[in-house]
């Protein structure tokens, strides 16, 4: 699926939630992140969000591939108040489009409500940064009310509702599924499995 990614030790997403400390994370532990291109790419994109011509490219970019849902952050998070500024302009210019955000920083997310308000074509998914952990009641009383939705991550299936997560075919194909990109489905619960399983 298209996705927008960057670096997740620029972004210090990495540092910030148990799967990362573990040296657990999902991104470490995918091959595919230590080819150069990859690489590449999410450092040209880190360089492109803390650039003036982010919106425009961006923008551009996207519209260009026809599509009617996209991700942000399937690698790396936002790192900064401006950096959400800069995406949700990216995504208020590509109305007709969904955007799926998921991200851990609950701060910079706080602070940002204050005065901004999430677009209606925009899910903004807030995930736990703790294996099996689920979201705190208070957290979900502070953030529902703005549009905020959740994620958690368990190690039993059977607790899970992503059904790509729980799949034993090689990757992660989501196939027809959108749960991800629905504001009315509250909380998404993926399935950790093989080496990240070993979290507890």
């Amino acid at each position: 699926m298209p996705t927008f990614d960057l670096p997740i030790d620029k972004t210090g997403c990495v540092d910030r939630c148990l799967y990362g400390q573990s040296k657990k994370c999902t991104v470490t532990k995918n091959p595919n992140e230590r080819y150069p291109s990859r690489k590449a790419l999410v450092l040209r994109n880190w360089e492109l969000i803390n650039s003036k011509k982010f919106e425009s490219e961006i923008t551009a970019q996207i519209r260009k591939k026809r599509i009617n849902d996209f991700r942000w952050f399937s690698s790396g998070d936002f790192f900064s108040l401006e950096s959400i500024d800069k995406v949700i302009k990216v995504c208020k210019n590509l109305s007709r489009i969904r955007h799926w955000i998921a991200t851990s920083r609950d701060d910079l997310l706080k602070e940002w409500l204050k005065d901004n308000s999430i677009p209606e074509n925009v899910n903004i998914r807030l995930s736990a940064p703790v294996p099996n952990m689920e979201i705190p009641q208070f957290m979900i009383d502070e953030f529902s009310p703005f549009g905020v939705t959740f994620s958690e991550t368990t190690t039993d299936p059977h607790k899970a509702n992503c059904h790509a997560s729980i799949s034993t075919e090689k990757g992660i194909n989501c196939g027809d599924c959108d749960l991800c990109w629905k504001k009315d489905h509250k909380i998404t619960k993926y399935y950790l499995k093989g080496v990240k399983n070993e979290i507890s």
